[in-house]
């Protein structure tokens, strides 16, 4: 079950003794908290759960032990690992960032020239970069985003690495990448996770 409490200072989600999966736990026990002003790491070796222990943090999950504490008034924007498969459909950038509440300036510069585009039309690095530029620029005090650097060439790396930091410091940030350079630019402390 996931506790909502009354926010404690800084804290964003508090995560103690999580066990997660799908039908049995896969991950855990784990204990983490992200914090206003942090960009928190999951590093582990592939298949030891970090998605899992996000999509537990979502509500996607199951939660097999341990808490989840997160006040309600915490919004939250996520970056999915995969891309949301929008073939054939006439979604433009401009249509996620309304729905998003984004303002188009605050998106990474080479995004910006490319709202009006069918997103079906913009090749995988282009789509990463949009919607990871989206949950950076959400108006969220919690952005995760699962492997965001996927897709993405170094002059892209280099633009969400400056939103990351540039971006405002009283968002927390959690992150899962597979890019240890990123995550050593990016991150103010990672988290182990283990199978």
């Amino acid at each position: 079950m996931i506790r909502r409490e009354a926010a404690a200072g800084d804290r964003l989600i508090a995560v103690s003794g999580l066990r997660a999966g799908f039908g049995r736990p896969v991950v855990g026990p784990l204990d983490f908290t992200v914090d206003r002003g942090e960009v928190v790491g999951l590093r582990g070796p592939n298949g030891a759960g970090k998605t899992t222990v996000i999509e537990a943090l979502i509500g996607e999950a199951g939660l097999f032990g341990g808490t989840i504490e997160r006040p309600e008034r915490v919004a939250i924007a996520y970056q999915r690992q995969r891309l949301p498969d929008v073939s054939g459909l006439p979604i433009a950038g401009t249509d996620i960032v309304r729905v998003m509440g984004v303002r188009p300036d605050d998106l990474p510069v080479p995004v910006r020239g490319r709202l009006d585009i069918r997103v079906d039309r913009l090749s995988l690095g282009q789509r990463q970069l949009l919607f990871v530029g989206v949950a950076l620029a959400a108006p969220a005090a919690l952005v995760i985003l699962d492997e965001p650097t996927n897709n993405l060439d170094p002059e892209a790396v280099a633009e969400v690495v400056a939103a990351i930091k540039d971006g405002p410091k009283e968002r927390g940030i959690l992150l899962v990448s597979h890019d240890s350079r990123f995550v050593e630019t990016v991150c103010t402390h990672t988290v182990e996770v283990r199978p």
